[in-house]
């Protein structure tokens, strides 16, 4: 080859490399703009440069809930998990009782860019938000004129002309710019893009969907829907029909999935000032968590039952009122030191770790909702009663308390300063006390001495916070945890913890195989433990997707037997490799194989007879627990996939040979309307624990037509 044919061959490739990386960056940018369209839908009045800006910054998840308009905890993870593509639990944050410098900020935010599962997504996003910015201004802008012409017809008047949406839409932008956090520099602006076109466009949606309705002789006259006019009904209702209390996110879901007109205006007060209506009016009750997720309402006098019902199965169960799970004081401070701080997000940290042995030892905990902001929770003690023990650990570790009202910051792995200890010391109101946990040595001599002067702030050190731990053998739940529920309504059921009320001891969880949301009594529930402390939740969750899909493959009654009951059989001789398990009991044998084909076999007549048609025996549901579980805590994840893969199979092979609708391939527009067909040609993948079918065909995934026979 010539040098000019080489030359020649060159400018080839790199104009080849060229047109391939354009292919891929437009590629890049379609699969942008239907994410921009599918968070549009979802989070309307979210602004996503500025929500990503705020995210490298350790802004908490509390903050941004408010901020950017993103309503619920699981909604703003999925976001985070799912749409961005974050690695949202490995993220720096800023703590919410502390003062940030913006020196510490950009530290944080260097922290989370220098991540290799945050950075290099965060820069892809920004660069895309940046080439798509007038795409984005348009849509916000949009979605917010939308937003402030259905607050017309709740501020105004429920009855409105259309010209007068006009020359009233100024005047409620201008008196509520706050609709708008995230951007409120948007707003001044906002007159200008109002016209007929874009009134027009939202009204028609807003009369599709129902939200508002014509007039039959003047269609220019709007009224809204009836159904919107009394949400305070609709709340006293919902809290009604729960009684055993229902929390904050579960109400708050409520409400929307039935007056689904509020989610176009997250965020706006009008339901939160419903339910300040109620609470004033007493015809609510709200007994105060951490923050508002953790909070539960009530019906008064159903409350009243709710407690009267609660301390007499306590008093029934004596000794065994609590249950949680089972620690020790190397235990809990090990877990303790693995685990982040906190912001009162619905994940297990060292806040709520602590606030749980609090209650532990205690029937309820009774919060103090004005905490001073440098502290993480109250607690009133002026009907509490110390024990002997409990004294006897005062005396030894000299803590003095000298109030019933008791300040609590959590600072375990923090440097304490004099200037921040001063801070404390001067929100802690006369005659209350704050208590500081910290397990750093304090080396400042100074702050050493105003500790020793000033006794309204003191510091529990690692070796006094060890002394606590020995009188609290037991303590809550794990938020998220699977629990066996011991006594009360739902006893012998399985229950997913998803929040922790420490005023009224009850927690907010979803029964299983029931699947309907309650709350229960804290001390009634029985963890089932996993040691990974960093992917507790994230395992638990895999579990509980683990137990549906074995429930709805199980047989009559044999999971009820083996797993509510925990009817274990005596003497079962286990066998297991990396591959497979082998449980034999009695008289029978279990046997288990993930190697291709997959295959589980027991020689008992209920599995022999009626496995195709009825599903699992007590005894393979025995061994598929037992191994998962194991599997599951190791961290094991390409059999547990292949496990929940052929449950997931079996479950719809017994329970729905035929698909509720057909399955299509967006791609070549194949069709299977069977659940065999569905395994066949499309398959299943695991997604955060779950099988989920393919979306495309496998010939179109691996372009090849070896699995079709046409």
């Amino acid at each position: 080859m010539t040098d000019d044919d080489e030359a020649k061959f060159n400018k080839l490739l790199e104009s080849l490399g060229e047109a391939t990386e354009c292919i891929e960056k437009k590629i890049n940018n379609d699969e942008f703009l239907d994410l921009i369209k599918k968070l549009n839908k979802k989070h309307p009045l979210m602004y996503l440069p500025d929500l990503l800006n705020d995210f490298v910054q350790g802004d908490t998840l509390v903050k941004m809930l408010d901020k950017h308009h993103l309503t619920e905890h699981s909604k703003a993870t999925q976001l985070f998990q799912n749409s961005l593509k974050f690695s949202f639990n490995q993220r720096v944050k800023n703590l919410t009782n502390s003062k940030v410098s913006d020196e510490k900020k950009q530290l944080i935010k260097q922290e989370n860019l220098c991540h290799p599962s945050i950075g290099l997504r965060y820069n892809e996003l920004t660069t895309l938000c940046k080439n798509n910015i007038g795409i984005i201004n348009s849509n916000l802008i949009h979605n917010v004129i939308r937003a402030y012409t259905i607050l017309l017809f709740f501020l105004e008047k429920q009855t409105i002309k259309h010209d007068e949406i006009f020359t009233l839409l100024p005047n409620i932008i201008e008196n509520h710019p706050n609709l708008v956090r995230s951007k409120p520099e948007f707003n001044p602006n906002l007159k200008n893009f109002i016209d007929d076109k874009r009134i027009n466009q939202i009204i028609h949606e807003l009369i599709v969907y129902e939200h508002i309705f014509q007039d039959a002789d003047d269609p220019k006259l709007y009224t809204i829907s009836p159904k919107y006019l009394k949400i305070p009904s609709l709340i006293r209702n919902i809290v009604a029909k729960n009684e055993n209390g229902i929390s904050y996110p579960r109400l708050f879901r409520e409400v929307h999935n039935k007056r689904p007109l509020f989610d176009l205006i997250p965020n706006s007060g009008l339901v939160k000032h419903s339910i300040f209506e109620l609470e004033e009016k007493n015809e609510i009750i709200r007994k105060r968590g951490l923050n508002s997720y953790h909070d539960q309402f009530f019906i008064p006098k159903e409350y009243e039952i709710q407690h009267s019902r609660l301390e007499q199965s306590i008093i029934q169960q004596g000794n065994k009122k609590f249950f949680g799970r089972r620690i020790t004081p190397d235990l809990f401070i090990s877990e303790l030191n693995q685990l982040t701080r906190g912001d009162f997000e619905p994940e297990d940290d060292q806040v709520t770790r602590i606030a749980g042995m609090v209650l532990s030892n205690a029937r309820m905990l009774q919060a103090d909702s004005q905490k001073p902001p440098l502290f993480d929770f109250t607690v009133d003690m002026s009907n509490y009663q110390l024990t002997p023990e409990q004294l006897q650990v005062l005396q030894e570790t000299d803590i003095q308390l000298t109030s019933n009202i008791i300040h609590i910051s959590v600072m375990i792995n923090e440097d304490l300063d004099l200037s921040l200890i001063e801070d404390m010391a001067r929100e802690i109101p006369e005659n209350q006390q704050g208590l500081v946990i910290c397990f750093k040595k304090i080396e400042d001599e100074n702050l050493n001495s105003f500790l020793a002067e000033y006794k309204s702030i003191q510091i529990v050190d690692e070796s006094n916070f060890r002394k606590w731990c020995e009188i609290t053998p037991v303590i809550p739940c794990r938020l998220g945890a699977i629990a066996k529920i011991r006594y009360g309504d739902n006893a012998g059921q399985l229950a997913q913890i998803n929040s922790i009320n420490f005023e009224s001891g009850l927690a907010d969880i979803k029964v299983f195989p029931s699947m309907f949301d309650t709350t229960q009594y804290i001390g009634s529930m029985q963890e089932i433990s996993f040691s990974n402390v960093d992917k507790f939740r994230e395992t638990s969750n895999k579990y509980y997707n683990f137990l549906q899909l074995l429930f709805d493959a199980s047989y009559g009654d044999e999971f009820k037997n083996v797993i509510l009951d925990s009817k274990d059989p005596n003497n079962v001789i286990i066998e297991r490799d990396l591959e497979s398990i082998s449980c034999e009991f009695e008289k029978h044998k279990a046997e288990i194989h993930t190697s291709d084909p997959f295959f589980a076999s027991c020689n008992c007549f209920i599995w022999k007879e009626f496995s195709n048609s009825d599903g699992l025996c007590s005894h393979l549901i025995y061994a598929y627990n037992l191994w998962f579980k194991e599997l599951i805590d190791m961290g094991e994840t390409k059999i547990t996939n292949k496990m929940l893969h052929e449950l997931y199979t079996l479950k719809h092979n017994i329970s729905s040979p035929l698909l509720e609708k057909k399955h299509m391939c967006p791609n070549c527009n194949f069709s299977v309307t069977t659940i065999q067909g569905l395994n066949d040609f499309f398959g299943t993948r695991i997604i955060n624990g779950k099988p989920i079918p393919q979306s495309w065909c496998r010939r179109c995934r691996k372009k090849s037509n070896k699995y079709y026979q046409e």
